[in-house]
């Protein structure tokens, strides 16, 4: 294998905006954990068991801010291993980094990934849980996809965290892959099991709302009032101060709704007036 090209095909020259260089040359001489960007689910899903809905957890021990790289998942396999697991537990471990995803992990192959234990009644479940569990009514993952978002969110705010977006994310990908609803079919750790897993914080509804506009995208009325991140405000600023961005009726910029074509070439004109055609 050529050192330089990981298991997706990425070109691994140029890319230390992810840690460093080892870091992705680590994870692609891996035979399962990969660190992956979106476009990269597709192919991980490709040899899959039949999947008919996700479920959601979080690590809570490491944290978020415990987070190291690939030295994270390795500790969680290990761990999971010496408690009796086969595997590290999820197919996913979504991670609070930029640019990627986070990692993939147990293989979707796996037909029962003992994980998310029902040990709560039978009787107690939503029924779109009870048609999804293996024959022995055991472990939910039987027709499963289980994401483990790294951080914990009986402490950390599920709605700010680089973890939680990204599970977001991977979600929304998961459901147009498998074809799912995201009000019927996600579903967390928590409702099977006597724990807080995915953690107090999280609010399933909230979830659900999110994996839907990340699917559809965002619509005007949903992104317009989103403030300007950090990284953009000076760049907004002078955009504003010179005519190139003027935003809606109201006086809204909406910094974070989507940019069509015509909008680029409006300010591209402006642009173009205001500093080249003098």
């Amino acid at each position: 294998m050529n050192e330089n090209i990981d298991f997706f095909g990425h070109d691994l020259i140029g890319q230390e905006k992810y840690d460093d260089i080892s870091e992705l040359r680590a994870s692609a001489r891996s035979t399962i954990d990969k660190l992956i960007t979106l476009n990269d689910v597709k192919k991980f899903c490709s040899n899959s068991k039949k999947i008919e809905c996700i479920t959601l957890h979080h690590t809570w021990s490491p944290n978020s801010s415990q987070y190291n790289g690939r030295n994270t998942i390795l500790g969680i396999k290990s761990y999971h291993m010496k408690n009796g697991f086969s595997d590290i537990a999820a197919n996913f471990y979504t991670a609070p980094v930029d640019d990627y995803i986070g990692w993939t992990a147990r293989p979707l192959s796996t037909t029962n990934g003992a994980h998310a234990y029902i040990n709560k009644p039978f009787s107690s479940l939503p029924f779109g849980l009870r048609n999804r569990a293996n024959g022995n009514k055991q472990y939910l993952n039987y027709k499963s996809v289980g994401i483990e978002t790294i951080g914990n969110f009986d402490s950390e705010n599920p709605k700010t965290s680089k973890s939680m977006r990204n599970s977001i994310k991977l979600m929304a990908m998961l459901c147009e892959i498998y074809k799912l609803d995201p009000n019927k079919d996600i579903f967390t750790h928590n409702m099977v099991e006597y724990k807080s897993c995915p953690g107090s914080k999280v609010d399933l509804n909230w979830i659900k709302s999110e994996v839907k506009k990340e699917m559809n995208g965002n619509n005007e009325e949903d992104c317009k009032d989103l403030p300007a991140k950090p990284y953009q405000e000076e760049a907004l600023k002078f955009c504003v101060d010179n005519g190139i961005l003027t935003g809606d009726s109201e006086g809204n910029l909406m910094s974070q709704c989507n940019l069509t074509r015509g909008d680029m070439a409006v300010m591209l004109f402006r642009f173009y007036n205001k500093f080249i055609n003098k």
